[in-house]
């Protein structure tokens, strides 16, 4: 879309203004559809990081409609500390979404290698699943504005989908009224929207409206008049009465399009226009169909090879397609990637791939197909979870397959929404699958059991049991011993956290039970692994080493092969722990090192970091302190590479310990007060208590 721009002087005033002032807020820029909400973002923040006297940053969100603002403050954080690792040497940048904060971090040289807090500045931007999301966002905020020097500004802008409910405007308005100094949000939202309209957000002082009121109005004459365009143009654009989506569109289709001026429409509507440029559109041949297709099914901005993929068009035929004026016109830039540039063109295109009904037809669903594809893949081959692909998985095999694909998707990307820490949405989306299926169903069971494994991971114990006992009493009239199994180990585990063992043991074996009877000798080992852990904790140390030992012969059934190695390296651990608890080292030495090796060849860092905490405790029972810090620091290195801030934090704290022991005053006093640090910012009070009174 040709970049027009012209007056808008009040609001921009108003912006200085808001600029001039050190104070935090919310800034809203109100207006109709079409009337140049996004463009007024853009020479708003173009403005500010052209000042001078001041040193201004600006990050930038599209955002969807079913984005909750927990969604877009995690994405937000995530990408600030991404950024901040990538800043002092932890990790490369490679993916454009980081690239935003990264330059914000540099111009305002908030970390640089040569920083001597460096780390202290990462782990204050770490998130932490245990606390509630909007606090973090509201905290990291308050860190960044007291780590800016001088006449700065950061402004995060999020932009351009409306705030449906009320529910997200109590949210919002949360974060709102503890917006630090320095800091601005800057939103655009439709002037009837509900976020605009709550009379609790109206009467913040936090937040400042452009315009005060009405909303952004259309260009007048004389503002058209600014164009210098011939005047038969000027006379074809009078009927837009000054909208600007029109007026830019029409300008678009004579400049970029080569289009006549009897082809301009001739009513000031906005489908209209979205149809004269779908039309010229389709000139350009099927490959540019097929490209602008595949942005309105994908939704969101994405990186060039998604899209190709999804489009079924080569990087060659994309270069081609956006190096044509016309065609590039309809296509914006985000830091995310590409997408339409306007609502009105996207919803128009939307409709051609809907039936009456509103159902996708089988063209878009081919499409929604292939993004499956892309994004089952991404997920399957990376190392650390996608935040793209994890979110719009689970999205798109809804749309090409329907309810049991979404579930399918929602169970398989389980543990990339855990790792991310995405649990709201997780929940989300959970809650979602529930309205769509048959009450009662094993559809339901299905959910169930992954909303009683969330509600674990978010330490809520109760919660947990209500879901899986639920899910349990819709098992009571169905023969299906996979799912009951799953669910019983899952009880077992709450029992087992919460030290009865006597339950835990019980369900454990009828897990195991209903395991070989449905032929999952994985899910067999597994529960066996935790019934040797309830009979430890009774003190049957010998039965459960013998169970452990009787296991191997079931995994020589197991394929693949990689489901083979990883039960047999869960086994090896858990009799390396059974020798540990006999004081029997040297026997435990040998179990966790073939467990590591199975492990590495695995690639499964997690693992990894928990054996070489094994291996620590071993090698310091046996006095060997210096071996037991390197294991220490091995584990250490993998848990702040995955971002787990509860395990980095025990690591610290253990790594002080032994360098303590080993009379490392300096090193041990560095490491325990980021282990500090770090409990602090997941709540352990008790750990923070213990750590004060160890540095005194």
């Amino acid at each position: 879309m040709t970049m027009l721009f012209i007056g808008r002087d009040a609001e921009l005033s108003q912006w200085t203004k808001i600029l001039n002032s050190p104070n935090g807020c919310a800034v809203v820029v109100l207006g109709d559809a079409g009337m140049g909400k996004t463009r007024l973002l853009d020479k708003m923040v173009g403005s500010a990081i052209e000042r001078k006297d001041m040193k201004c940053v600006a990050v930038r969100y599209a955002v969807s409609s079913d984005e909750s603002p927990g969604m877009i403050t995690r994405l937000i954080l995530e990408d600030a500390f991404m950024a901040a690792r990538a800043r002092i040497g932890q990790l490369d940048i490679t993916n454009k979404r980081f690239v935003q904060w990264a330059t914000l971090f540099d111009n305002l040289k908030l970390v640089s290698h040569t920083t001597t807090n460096r780390y202290d500045f990462l782990n204050a931007l770490r998130y932490v699943p245990q606390k509630h999301i909007l606090d973090q966002f509201v905290q990291r905020l308050e860190f960044l504005s007291h780590h800016l020097e001088g006449n700065s500004r950061i402004i995060i802008v999020i932009d351009p989908r409306n705030i449906e409910s009320s529910v997200r405007c109590e949210a919002w308005q949360q974060v709102f009224t503890a917006i630090p100094p320095r800091i601005i949000l800057l939103f655009a939202q439709h002037k009837s929207g509900t976020f605009v309209s709550e009379s609790s957000i109206r009467s913040l002082q936090s937040v400042t409206f452009i315009p005060d009121v009405g909303g952004l109005q259309p260009f007048t004459q004389e503002e058209l008049n600014l164009l210098e365009l011939s005047n038969d143009a000027n006379n074809a654009i009078k009927v837009f009465d000054g909208m600007p989506f029109n007026v830019a569109s029409a300008i678009t289709l004579l400049n970029e399009g080569n289009c006549t001026l009897n082809e301009l429409p001739r009513v000031n509507d906005p489908n209209a226009i979205a149809a004269s440029l779908w039309k010229r559109l389709q000139k350009a041949g099927p490959d540019a169909q097929a490209l602008l297709y595949a942005y309105v099914v994908l939704g969101v901005a994405v990186p060039d090879s998604i899209v190709c993929e999804v489009a079924e068009i080569s990087d060659t035929v994309l270069r081609t397609l956006l190096a044509d004026k016309y065609v590039s016109s309809l296509i914006r830039t985000e830091p995310t990637g590409r997408g339409v540039c306007h609502l009105f063109l996207r919803d128009y295109i939307r409709e051609n791939l809907l039936t009456e009904n509103g159902k996708w037809t089988d063209e878009a669903k081919r499409y929604h197909h292939r993004a499956v594809i892309v994004y089952f893949n991404i997920l399957r081959r990376d190392l650390h979870s996608d935040p793209l692909a994890t979110m719009q998985f689970p999205k798109h095999s809804l749309h090409a397959e329907g309810t049991r694909a979404f579930i399918d998707s929602l169970t398989y990307s389980e543990r990339a929404f855990h790792s991310l820490g995405f649990y709201v949405t997780y929940g989300e989306l959970l809650e979602q699958a529930l309205g769509l299926i048959e009450s009662g169903s094993e559809d339901e069971i299905d959910i169930r059991y992954l909303l009683g494994r969330l509600r674990m991971q978010q330490a809520q114990p109760e919660e947990a049991k209500q879901e899986l006992n639920r899910a349990m009493e819709l098992l009571s009239d169905k023969q299906n011993l996979a799912q009951t199994a799953k669910i019983t180990i899952e009880l077992g585990k709450l029992f087992l956290n919460e030290f009865q063992s006597a339950e835990s043991k019980q369900l454990f074996k009828q897990a195991i039970d209903a395991y070989i009877e449905s032929n999952d000798l994985v899910g067999a080992i597994e529960g066996r692994v935790f019934l040797s852990r309830s009979l430890a904790a009774d003190g049957n140390i010998r039965e459960g080493e013998l169970l452990l030992l009787d296991s191997f012969n079931l995994c020589d059934s197991i394929v693949p092969l990689r489901n083979r190695q990883r039960a047999k390296a869960s086994l090896h651990t858990a009799l390396g722990r059974l020798s540990e608890r006999q004081m029997k080292f040297q026997d435990a030495t040998e179990q966790y090192h073939h467990a590591l090796e199975l492990t590495q060849y695995l690639y499964d860092r997690e693992m990894e970091a928990l054996l070489y905490n094994d291996m620590r405790d071993v090698t310091k029972c046996e006095g060997n302190l210096d071996n037991a810090r390197k294991n220490q620091q091995a584990a250490l290195h993998i848990h702040e590479e995955l971002g787990m801030v509860g395990a980095t934090a025990e690591d610290y704290y253990q790594l002080g310990i032994l360098e303590r022991r080993l009379q490392r005053v300096d090193s041990s006093r560095e490491s325990l007060t980021k282990a500090r640090d770090l409990f602090k910012q997941i709540g352990n009070a008790e750990k923070v208590t213990e750590i004060d009174l160890m540095l005194r």
